[in-house]
This record gives C-alpha cells, sequence and structure tokens, in this order.
C-alpha cells in the first residue's frame, strides 16, 4: 500500500514537474493565448503582439496592436512583479514606452473604433480592488480627429498609486498640434480614488494661456463635477489661423467658464444619440464669459469689442440659457462687402462702415431654451431678448426678439415664434431723409438659414405705424413727409414693399397704394415701384404711377410714367442721382393732352378745372429738374394750343399759350411769354385778348403783366407794367381805354333811349379786393365832335331835375351836337354804378345853334363794363395765378 502511494506521488511530482518545465518552455505561447482569450470576452478583436520576455520578476511584451485599425498600439510594455505580489494580481511597476491611441470625435461612428465595446465595462463586480502599479509612461501619442481637424498630442508622465488608494497623474504634453501644425504645449496633473478625482491643466501656445480645474466625486459611477477655464488669446496665436479664416490681426480675447454639475455614467454617454445629450445628459449649471477687445479681421470688421455673459442650465439633453446681464458688441468699422456676402442689401451695409454699437438686455433664464433634437445631432433654441443696434449717424433702434434657433449639422436655422417689436428710435439715410420722431414697426416673419456653403439666407416681413421723415433733411426747401410702410418682406439682395402710403401735407401730395421692389445684386441695386393713386389734393386727380430705377456704383437712374383715368397716359419721367456728389437730375414730360367736349375734359385731371365745360384744344409741356445740397433748380415749358371752353364766367375761344419757366422753385420766367385768346365772351364779346407777362420768382411768386389788350368792338381796353402779388389781398389796376364807340358805351350801360357816336379813350382805375371790384375817378373823353341823342321817357325822367328849361334841355339833346364829351365812372363795392356825363355844344336846331354845358348824373348798372374792363386782369390772373398759390 504504502509502495503504491509512493509511486503515484512520484508519478505526480514528475507530471507536475513537466507540466512547470512545459508552461516556462512554453510561456510566451500561453501569454499570448490567455490575452487573446481575454479580449475576445470583452467582445473586441485579438491583439497583436510578442512577448520577448517572461520571468519570475517581470516580463516584457512589444510590438501590441489592439483593433482592426491599430486603435491602440504599444511600442514596449514591461510588467515587474514579486512572485508574492503575483499571487494577489500585484504588480510593481508597468513602463510603457511608445504608446499611440487614435480616437475619432468627429461624431461619424464610436469613439475607440472596433475597441468601444472596452468602454462598456465588464467583470462581475464585487471583490476587493487591487491597486494599481507604478506607471510611467514614455513617448505617448494620441490623436483625435475632430470636425475641426485632427489634433495630436505627444508627451511623458508618471502614474502612482498609494497602499490607500489614491492614484497620482503627472503629464508633460510636450507638443499639441492641430493638423501637423504646433500650437501648445502644457502639463497636466490629477489625483482620484475610486470617488475622488482632481485634475489641473496648464495649456501654453505662442501667444494663448489655457488654465483649468475640475473635481469629480464618484468618478467611476454617476459623476458630479465642477469645472472651472480660463482662456486668453492674442490675435498674433498662430492656432487662430487654422481655426478662423481669415484670422484676426489684431486685438485679443478672454473666455471664463465654471461650472458645476451631475452626468450619468461615461458608458452612457459614450453612446448618446447626439452631442448635446453627451455634454448635458444629467443636470448641469454654470456661466461663460466671453469678451474680445480691439479685434480688427481683414475685410470684415475694425475695432470689435464684445461682452457676452451667458447663464447655462442643462438636464436630461436639455438646456435653458440665459443673459445675467447686458451684452455688448461694438465696432469702430464693419466691412460692408462681408455684410453684402451674407445677403444684406448694399444700401444698408455700407452705413456699418461708420461703426455700430449692439446690446442685446438680459435673457431671463426662466424663459426656454435649447433643447437637444431626437434625430441626433440637431440642437433646438428659443428665447426672448432685446436688441439695441445703434449705427452712427444712420439709425438707433431696438428689437425685441422672441426667436427659435435650430442648428444642426449642416444649417442653423431661425424663426420667429410671436411678432417682434422693432422701435426706431433715429434713423437718417444720407442727405437724403431722417426720421423726425421715434417710430414703431412689427416683424411679423422672420425666417434665417445659414449654411456654410451658402452663407446666409433669410426671409423677413414688417408691417408698422407711419413715419414721419424729413426728406432732403440739409435743403432750405425740404419737405416733411408721412410714410406709413404697409408690408416690406426682406428676402436676401430683395426688398418688396405692399401698400405703403405717402403724405407730403406742406404740398397736399397724397400716394396711396404703393408698391416697391428693391434687388440688388454684387454693386447694382434695382428698383420698381407702382403708385395707384397719386394726386395733389387741390391741383392733381388721382393719377395710376409706374416706375424703376438702377443704381451701379453710387448712381442712381430710373424713369416713372403716370397715367390718369382709363390709362390714358400724362406724365413720362426719367433722371440720375449720385450719392457721392448729392446731385441729382430729371426730365418730366407732359405728353400731349387732346381735350374733347366728348371726351378727355381738364376737370377729369384737376379738381380746379371742373367749371370748365366742353373743353377742347391740346395741351403739352415739359421740365428740367436738378437738384444739390444747395437746393431745387430747373426750366419748363407749358404750351395750350387752340383751348376753347365755356365757363360760369365765360365762353373761351382760341386760347394759346407758351409759358417758359426758368426757374420751378421759386416758379420764374423769363420777360415777354404770351397768352393770346381769339375770343372771349364774358356777357359781351370781346376779340383778340393778347397778354405779355413775365413771372418773377418771388415767395410766393408774382405775375408781372408787361402788355395786355382786349378789343371790344372797335375799341381796346390796355394795361401795362402791372405786378399781381398774390400774397397781397389788395390789387389796384389803371386799365386803358382807346377808341371805345360811344353807341357801343352807351349800350354796356343799358340806359333806354340814350345812343350817340364818336370815340372814347382814358383810364379806368380798378380796385380788386376780397372778391369786389371798386372804381374811383374813371374817366373817358372824346376824341372828336359827335353826336348824342336822348329820345325817351326815361331820358325826360333822368332830366327831371333841370328846373323850367327842361323842355328846352330835352329838344337840345334830342340831336346835340358835342364838341366836348367826358364820361366820369364809380362803382362802390356794393355794385351800385354812377355814371357822369358831361357835354359841350349845341342842337342846331335849338335856338338857332345856342351852345350848352351839360352836367348830366346817371345810376346804371356797370356790371357789364366792369366784366368786359376786368377781363384782361381777370383772364391771367385765374388762368396763371391758381398753378402756383393753390397750398400757399
Amino acid at each position: 500500500m504504502r509502495r503504491r502511494v509512493r509511486v503515484a506521488l512520484v508519478i505526480g511530482l514528475t507530471t507536475a514537474l513537466v507540466a512547470v518545465a512545459g508552461l516556462f518552455v512554453f510561456r510566451i505561447a500561453v501569454l499570448e493565448a490567455l490575452l487573446t482569450t481575454a479580449m475576445r470576452a470583452k467582445g473586441v478583436p485579438a491583439p497583436q503582439l510578442s512577448v520577448v520576455e517572461l520571468s519570475w520578476g517581470s516580463n516584457r511584451i512589444d510590438d501590441i496592436r489592439f483593433g482592426q485599425a491599430g486603435e491602440v498600439t504599444v511600442r514596449s510594455l514591461r510588467l515587474d512583479f514579486t512572485p508574492s505580489g503575483l499571487l494577489v494580481g500585484r504588480l510593481e511597476r508597468v513602463a510603457i514606452d511608445g504608446l499611440s491611441v487614435t480616437l475619432n470625435l468627429t461624431g461619424d461612428g464610436p469613439a475607440l473604433g472596433s475597441l468601444q465595446p472596452l468602454l462598456s465595462g465588464g467583470g462581475n463586480g464585487g471583490g476587493e480592488s487591487t491597486p494599481l502599479p507604478s506607471l510611467s509612461l514614455t513617448d505617448f501619442h494620441i490623436e483625435a480627429q475632430l470636425p475641426e481637424g485632427l489634433v495630436r498630442a505627444t508627451g511623458e508622465g508618471q502614474v502612482q498609486t498609494t497602499d490607500s488608494g489614491e492614484t497620482t497623474v503627472e503629464l508633460s504634453l510636450q507638443e499639441i498640434a492641430l493638423d501637423d501644425r504646433a500650437v501648445a504645449s502644457g502639463q497636466l496633473s490629477a489625483t482620484f480614488t475610486d470617488t475622488l478625482a482632481n485634475a489641473t491643466l496648464a495649456l501654453n501656445a505662442e501667444a494663448a494661456a489655457i488654465d483649468a480645474s475640475a473635481t469629480i466625486e464618484d468618478p467611476l459611477g454617476a459623476p458630479i463635477w465642477r469645472l472651472n477655464l480660463s482662456a486668453a488669446v492674442d490675435a498674433t496665436e498662430p492656432l487662430l489661423a487654422a481655426l478662423a479664416h481669415p484670422a484676426p490681426q489684431s486685438g485679443r480675447a478672454r473666455l471664463i467658464l465654471e461650472g458645476e454639475g451631475r452626468t450619468p455614467a461615461l458608458s452612457e454617454l459614450a453612446t448618446a444619440d447626439d452631442r448635446l445629450r453627451r455634454l448635458f445628459g444629467g443636470q448641469a449649471t454654470g456661466t461663460v464669459d466671453v469678451s474680445v477687445a480691439d479685434v480688427s479681421v481683414p475685410e470684415h470688421v475694425t475695432g470689435l469689442n464684445a461682452r457676452v455673459r451667458v447663464a447655462i442650465d442643462g438636464a436630461e439633453g436639455i438646456v435653458t440659457l440665459g443673459l445675467p446681464e447686458d451684452a455688448t458688441v461694438a465696432a469702430k468699422q464693419v466691412s460692408p462687402s462681408f455684410l453684402r456676402n451674407l445677403g444684406i442689401p448694399g444700401e444698408i451695409t455700407d452705413k456699418f462702415a461708420q461703426g455700430l454699437a449692439a446690446r442685446l438686455a438680459p435673457l431671463s433664464a426662466d424663459s426656454p431654451v435649447a433643447v437637444a433634437s431626437p434625430d441626433g445631432g440637431a440642437v433646438a433654441m428659443a428665447f426672448d431678448g432685446t436688441l439695441h443696434l445703434a449705427i452712427p449717424r444712420f439709425a438707433d433702434l431696438s428689437l425685441t426678439l422672441p426667436l427659435g434657433i435650430r442648428a444642426g449639422r449642416d444649417r442653423i436655422t431661425g424663426q420667429l415664434r410671436a411678432p417682434a417689436d422693432l422701435h426706431l428710435k433715429t434713423l437718417r439715410y444720407d442727405e437724403i431723409a431722417e426720421l423726425l420722431e421715434p417710430a414703431a414697426l412689427a416683424l411679423v416673419e422672420a425666417n434665417v438659414t445659414m449654411r456654410p456653403e451658402t452663407g446666409l439666407d433669410y426671409r423677413m416681413a414688417f408691417e408698422g405705424s407711419a413715419l414721419h421723415l424729413r426728406l432732403n433733411p440739409q435743403d432750405a426747401n425740404a419737405i416733411d413727409a408721412t410714410i406709413s410702410p404697409g408690408r416690406v418682406a426682406v428676402v436676401p439682395g430683395r426688398t418688396e414693399i405692399a401698400e405703403a402710403r405717402i403724405e407730403m401735407p406742406a404740398y397736399e401730395v397724397v400716394a396711396d397704394g404703393l408698391a416697391a421692389t428693391l434687388e440688388t445684386i454684387d454693386d447694382e441695386t434695382r428698383i420698381g415701384f407702382q403708385i395707384a393713386s397719386l394726386q395733389q389734393t387741390t391741383l392733381l386727380a388721382p393719377i395710376a404711377v409706374t416706375g424703376q430705377a438702377n443704381r451701379t456704383g453710387t448712381v442712381w437712374q430710373g424713369s416713372a410714367k403716370g397715367k390718369g383715368p382709363g390709362g390714358i397716359g400724362l406724365i413720362d419721367a426719367s433722371g440720375s442721382y449720385d450719392g457721392a456728389t448729392a446731385r441729382g437730375q430729371a426730365h418730366v414730360a407732359v405728353e400731349p393732352l387732346v381735350f374733347e367736349p366728348r371726351g378727355l375734359q381738364p376737370g377729369t385731371l384737376s379738381p380746379p378745372l371742373k367749371a370748365l365745360q366742353a373743353v377742347r384744344g391740346t395741351t403739352t409741356g415739359k421740365a428740367e429738374l436738378s437738384w444739390s445740397a444747395q437746393g431745387l433748380q430747373g426750366t419748363g415749358t407749358l404750351t395750350m394750343k387752340d383751348i376753347g371752353f365755356d365757363s360760369p364766367q365765360a365762353r373761351v375761344q382760341g386760347l394759346n399759350l407758351a409759358l417758359h419757366l426758368d426757374s420751378l422753385a421759386p416758379l420764374g420766367s423769363p420777360p415777354r411769354q404770351t397768352l393770346t385768346v381769339r375770343r372771349l365772351e364774358s356777357g359781351l364779346p370781346l376779340d383778340r385778348l393778347d397778354i405779355r407777362f413775365q413771372i418773377q420768382p418771388t415767395t410766393p411768386p408774382s405775375l408781372a403783366i408787361e402788355t395786355g389788350e382786349v378789343f371790344f368792338g372797335s375799341g381796346r381796353f390796355a394795361l401795362s407794367d402791372l405786378v399781381i402779388d398774390p400774397a397781397t389781398p389788395r390789387q389796384d389796376v389803371d386799365i386803358g381805354v382807346q377808341d371805345l364807340s360811344l353807341a357801343e358805351l352807351f349800350a354796356i350801360l343799358g340806359i333806354d333811349g340814350l345812343s350817340g357816336d364818336g370815340r372814347l379813350s382814358g383810364t379806368i382805375p380798378m380796385t380788386f379786393s376780397e372778391g369786389t371790384v371798386v372804381i374811383a375817378d374813371g374817366r373817358l373823353a372824346a376824341s372828336a365832335p359827335g353826336i348824342v341823342r336822348f329820345r325817351s321817357e326815361q331820358a325826360a325822367q333822368i332830366l327831371a331835375d333841370q328846373g323850367e328849361s327842361l323842355d328846352l334841355v330835352l329838344r337840345a339833346l334830342e340831336d346835340f351836337h358835342y364838341d366836348e364829351l367826358t364820361v366820369d365812372l364809380e362803382k362802390s363795392a356794393n355794385d351800385v354804378g354812377l355814371i357822369k356825363l358831361s357835354l359841350l355844344g349845341k342842337n342846331p336846331a335849338v335856338l338857332e345853334g345856342y351852345p350848352f354845358r351839360f352836367n348830366i348824373s346817371i345810376e346804371a348798372d356797370t356790371g357789364k363794363l366792369v366784366t368786359a374792363l376786368t377781363t384782361i386782369y381777370q383772364v391771367p390772373n385765374d388762368l396763371l395765378r391758381r398753378t402756383w398759390t393753390s397750398g400757399q
């Protein structure tokens, strides 16, 4: 029995020795098999390695390669241990040389590639933890592919673990590079246990520095963390050339971040479906301060200064942003070409060359917010805030903005969640217009999309109340206008205006139903517009206007057409304006207007002319205008050919007017302008009215009648050197009478039985005041002997106060041959007319031709005479004066 036990013991020992000898002989193959089995248990590909040394105190493995694409490689790994420590699974020291790790942090695929399952944890939990060995790293190399490029870090370090389980990490980052360009170096220090981790990081570049510290509680479970980061960079930092295009030329920036929070386990974050959930999968609060000073970016901005402080609150992939204080941005100059490339119209971007100042009022942290979208990678944001923007010598405005924003991998979009209020405090557009009082607009639509490849695309729509503007504000003849903008829609390079209204009260001008389209392409701007109804309420009936304008550089060129009722052509205008010199010019033509009794009538086009009936004839006109900072200048012509019409005052035939204006503001003409009328029936038939006149450019303009005459029968009424001042309520006019037939005079006065022959000449002074005509001391005298006859009962009644000689007088006047005859005329303001007839002569059949002198006073109806006499004054006064006195 004892012998069998001994034999069995010998056999067992021999077998054990053979096994140990076999293990020692095949120790390298065995170790490789054990590592392969362990990695396969983790769900990752088997590693490639070469065990070059395995002894009782240490082993060395070279050329280790983990992962299908070699995501982790080690040039040499040395493990030192003691037999007793190895029995409890403890290593004394680990030395790693040439560690290389490749990470994909672009979001396209797992960060560790085929080794990603290693982050999911393993093991059965339980058991006591084994202290980590002392670890040294030499020549490590980590590469991370980010969306911005490839980041590479190299260095060396030490990891020490105490018996109490505290681990200390000291890494020297010899070089951090972006796309093979060295940008920084630094130091990383950390201490951690199973329940607490602390780390500090200091990075230094040529002109930049980053200092960060972090504390993490329960790092292996659900970490609770606190983070502080401070970064400063100068424009000379080479890293900016790789991150910003174009890079700043001067200036500096600083960022301060403070935050704390709780995150899910790192293994959960690694598989989160979007970036925001990776960052804010648990809870986080903090602030970010960003400030820039005197930053200038070539062809973008000069002298940029900004300060923004953002409060952040995030939970379960939802982030709330707030501004605990005003955010401010100011710049000395913003490149117009840069803004135009974003799609902003050039007419606006040019103003940014003068600089800007903007302020965003605090955003409440209670306002929502930014949320991670379920489709992965996109972020939706919404907030309410007030933006105040000031552009020197152009605009000062504030905008209350309830905006929603969605940021995805290929675009950022923004959209209004409710109408926004825009308040204009000041607005000044070159020397063309300025805002007289604050105004309010409503931004009713805003859709904005930003794509890296195409830039900014947007659509905005405004509605608002009236804007009170001053046009051409530096001119002495500046015009105040009220503009109701209707609806304004803006897309890149295009602005559309609909249902706008413009009023110029001083000129009684109203433009209603205004629609316009403004397009900007490179350095060219195109405008098309139409006005449904344009009128000057006292002179011009509503007309429809269409037109267009083009700007190349600083020069505008445009044209417009105006049409009256029924689409009849009225006005054809064209012009140009140079914004660099503030000078412009225009040509305006009144298309030939042919009036016919059953066709077009002037009253259709001008309310003051509605009293004219059965108008016939042709009217044309044109004007040449120019304007600058010194004011408006211009010339024009108005031609009326063979005009005829009926009116309550007169029937006119063959009216012709040739008027040349050498000044339009104020109105003025050269001497010897002409107005003629072939026949005018104003109670009496008048022939050949001929006026020579000049419009004097006073304020208001006055009408100087150089000569004027009208014929009545064989007689002639005339005046000369008369100035009609529309601002004077009283006008004195001396009417000259030549060769007026005595018979025609008596017929005008309408005295029954009184007749005669002969020719009268003289002057009749007339005073026009407040719609009345007064004649005082008017006198006409016969130029040669003639005859007067009184033969009627009315004549006897008129002469009844002549006493006992009545019979003799009546007989003498039946056929009185006068040598002298004068007629004195008077008319009061209440239309009482008095005629005084003075005669010296004889009746050959009475007292053998004894001479008599008679002075006869007669009350007579002077209405027809006054109408005939005033025609020479009233016609030019009515036809010309109202042209420039309306609205005065």
